[in-house]
């Protein structure tokens, strides 16, 4: 009876980690009060998160970005909240694109402003591949949206064999002097988003 009793509690909690989203990383704030990242919208090939941040928090991630200390400007006047926009563009290739940015919280929190020099663009997922951003904008479009911006060319190593087919996708394709194949193309991100 016992082990039947573990096995369905186990069972149970098996379960519920096939429910829990990925970037739902705990953090918790000098009070010691745990929150999560909030999944604001989700499709097939993107996700929309918001992460409050703590203080100590906002200071680390502004380091992160900038390789500088956050602003006395910054320290305890507003709530911060780190916000991104995460969209697979082709298979296991994902870009993110981010910043952090001030809120004003009441009864519900709005947005007041980017905080200069943290927007990012991030590449990650499967194979040799990168992204080269041209440029990056992220801006408050209303109080509860923000709107990201991002142009940049995609390179991917491939080989000879694969080039014909990278064409077809309007890659251009380049040889090294190593011989290495890589196939390029610019792209573009441009979405407003709500929170």
């Amino acid at each position: 009876m016992c082990k039947k009793l573990v096995s369905v509690l186990l069972c149970g909690l098996l379960v519920l980690t096939f429910f829990t989203p990925a970037s739902a990383g705990l953090i918790q704030d000098q009070s010691g009060v745990r929150q999560y990242p909030i999944l604001v919208d989700q499709g097939e090939n993107y996700q929309v998160v918001s992460i409050p941040l703590t203080e100590k928090e906002a200071e680390k991630r502004y380091w992160e970005l900038t390789g500088k200390e956050l602003p006395d400007a910054l320290r305890g006047n507003y709530n911060t909240a780190e916000v991104y926009y995460r969209e697979e563009i082709g298979p296991g290739w994902i870009v993110e694109i981010g910043c952090i940015v001030n809120t004003a919280c009441g009864q519900s929190c709005s947005f007041i402003d980017v905080v200069e020099g943290t927007e990012y663009v991030a590449a990650d997922g499967d194979g040799f591949w990168e992204i080269n951003p041209q440029y990056v904008n992220i801006s408050v479009a209303g109080s509860r949206k923000i709107k990201f911006q991002t142009r940049f060319q995609i390179e991917v190593e491939t080989t000879h064999e694969l080039s014909a087919e990278f064409e077809a996708l309007n890659f251009s394709i380049g040889v090294s002097t190593s011989g290495t194949y890589y196939a390029r193309k610019l792209m573009s991100i441009s979405k407003t988003k709500t929170f």
